[in-house]
């Protein structure tokens, strides 16, 4: 008969093996010239990146307290001029003036630099002539106030230009 394999028993052991505790410090060490290079990096781009305390990048930065109210008069003023433009009738047309009057009186309710409330009220009563020039149907009346809201709306423009608006913050 063949011989029977023999067994052969293995010791198992009494406790798993303890794990070596390495100290943070340890483990952190290999990252330290990383970290190293990471907060010399950081440094320097935050100062190269920083601009500067200039007045144009300051002034330029700063956004005018009146920029809301004149987007929103911009938005209103430029649709409504086209719409009084192709207005074929009287009553269009008076219509159109009156709104753009009540237009330019609420810009100059929001606004705050005294030069564009100024002419945004002068706007706003050039168009209210010319609403009452056209309901009246006096020619003589009409081109006066035509006059008064083309001049209006030059200052308007002019008021509202950059380069009106950075004499005006600096």
């Amino acid at each position: 008969m063949p011989a029977a394999p023999a067994i052969v028993a293995t010791a198992l052991p009494a406790d798993a093996p303890a794990r070596l505790h390495i100290p943070l410090k340890a483990r952190l060490a290999p990252f330290g010239p990383v970290l190293l290079v990471f907060l010399v990096a950081a440094f320097f781009g935050a100062l190269l990146g920083t601009p500067g305390p200039g007045r144009q990048q300051v002034a330029e930065s700063v956004r005018s307290p009146d920029a809301p109210a004149l987007k929103r008069l911009d938005d209103i003023r430029f649709r409504l001029r086209d719409d009084l433009a192709s207005a074929s009738t009287a009553d269009e047309q008076a219509n159109l003036a009156a709104r753009l009057a009540v237009a330019y009186g609420h810009a100059a309710d929001n606004l705050s630099s005294p030069v564009v409330v100024s002419a945004a009220q002068d706007a706003s009563a050039a168009y209210v002539s010319l609403e009452d020039a056209v309901q009246a149907g006096d020619e003589d009346a009409y081109e006066g106030a035509r006059a008064r809201v083309e001049a209006a709306e030059a200052k308007i423009a002019s008021e509202l230009s950059p380069s009106s608006a950075r004499a005006r913050r600096g």
